[in-house]
């Protein structure tokens, strides 16, 4: 202080001097008052720790917002802000699991101030991260593609049977057109319609990678029914769906994808004890009136039998073909039985899964039953090394009706009345006076 003061007093009283000697007095002050305004300022100083467990938080940031002031805690916790300017500040500390915290303090000039932070955990929710024909995987905001995901999370307590009802109506622009309500038969399955007069409009279907069948297989016989590869696959082992759309997916997987790419993940295990998961379910199937507005009893398809029925020429009506209960309709049972469990240890883990179901339907002798197995294993010797192991066993049985609008279709002839191939002919009939 002596020293700045002795500067200034030989500047005023030396105006005379050479301006080379005053330009170097002005510097030799800049140089003292430096450290002069370094000493004004203060720091600030704690610890961050987690406020369930008092334990420090190692790597969280400090710092001070709208300033370039700030820092990261070390391995004990602490930090230290240098070189804050004397007054009220606003300190923050954040780290991805924690909830955010903001305190404020009063720094005095050259002293210390002490201000500690107790986070609070929180559920941080980051990124989707989706699949696709590119390289690798990606978030999904930057993925320029038409790209739709269903969870199992909202499937978990949706009544889905199948593949085809958990993609229908919950992705937009898919729509399964269904045409008969035989257990088991297939619906075609459009994303945003029709794309192609020449070429196939179903998508491509991939299962965990693998490429699956993905066009209605077609059944043998009058039943003009098919059934659909992924209906095979348990909805209980979905993790999840993504489902590319547009033109997009020709880019990705190539010409035929032009009716877009639908991608099949299954569950995985988990390092942990065993968790099992088993579901019974059941109902059955029925029908309402079926039939013209003329004949509200429905009566060539719930009444083929009868005492008190006679054909047109007065004889007691009896179709040879009907039933022994006198109806061709009855109320379907339904029951589904599926179990699962996953778990293992860090370098190996496992997931197994089994189901079985049982749909009759509501005419005689149609019906559909199906079971099968999933096991999938994952072993990582090395950090560089993951070998998965995936394999799946589903077996289906299924008995249609000729249906369709063809000489033997079953609803065609039942309802032909005087002209029914049923009984020569001579189906139609009254009630006994």
């Amino acid at each position: 202080m002596r020293a700045r003061h002795w500067i200034q007093s030989w500047i005023r009283t030396a105006p005379t001097r050479a301006p080379a000697a005053a330009a170097a007095a002005l510097l030799a002050l800049a140089a003292l008052a430096g450290p002069v305004r370094a000493q004004d300022r203060g720091q600030i100083t704690g610890v961050v720790r987690a406020a369930a467990t008092q334990r420090p938080i190692v790597g969280a940031q400090v710092y001070i917002p709208g300033t370039t002031l700030g820092t990261i805690t070390d391995a004990q916790g602490r930090y230290v802000i240098r070189n804050v300017a004397p007054g009220t500040v606003t300190v923050r500390a954040e780290i991805i699991g924690y909830r955010t915290a903001e305190r404020s303090t009063t720094v005095a000039a050259g002293a210390t101030a002490q201000l500690d932070f107790a986070l609070q955990e929180t559920a941080v929710a980051l990124d989707q991260i989706v699949v696709t024909g590119t390289a690798g995987q990606a978030r999904k905001r930057e993925i320029g593609n038409s790209l739709s995901s269903i969870s199992a999370n909202e499937i978990a307590n949706a009544p889905v049977r199948s593949m085809q009802e958990i993609i229908n109506a919950r992705a937009t622009g898919v729509t399964v057109l269904s045409n008969s309500g035989q257990p088991g038969a297939a619906g075609a399955i459009r994303l945003r319609g029709n794309k192609s007069i020449a070429m196939g409009n179903e998508p491509l279907v991939y299962v965990d990678g693998v490429r699956l069948f993905s066009r209605v297989a077609t059944a043998p016989g009058a039943a003009r029914q098919g059934v659909l590869p992924i209906n095979d696959i348990n909805p209980e082992d979905i993790e999840r769906v993504e489902i590319v759309k547009g033109a997009a997916a020709t880019t990705l997987y190539g010409t035929e994808a032009s009716g877009g790419v639908i991608q099949i993940f299954t569950k995985r295990g988990t390092a942990g004890t065993p968790v099992w998961s088993m579901e019974i379910s059941g109902g059955f199937n029925n029908l309402g009136h079926v039939g013209p507005k003329e004949d509200p009893t429905g009566l060539f398809l719930k009444r083929c039998r009868g005492p008190d029925l006679v054909n047109s020429e007065g004889a007691p009506f009896e179709d040879g073909t009907c039933p022994p209960s006198g109806t061709w309709l009855r109320n379907g049972p339904v029951q589904r039985y599926a179990f699962s469990v996953r778990g293992g240890a860090p370098a190996l883990t496992y997931y197994l899964s089994g189901t079985y179901n049982d749909e009759q339907g509501v005419i005689q002798n149609n019906y559909s039953k199906d079971g099968g197995l999933r096991a999938n294993f994952s072993f990582r010797p090395l950090e560089t090394l993951d070998i998965v192991v995936n394999s799946a066993y589903t077996r289906r049985k299924i008995r249609w009706l000729p249906d369709g609008n063809l000489a033997n279709g079953f609803t065609l002839n039942v309802f032909r009345g005087p002209n029914t191939n049923f009984k020569n002919g001579r189906a139609s009939c009254r009630e006994r006076v």
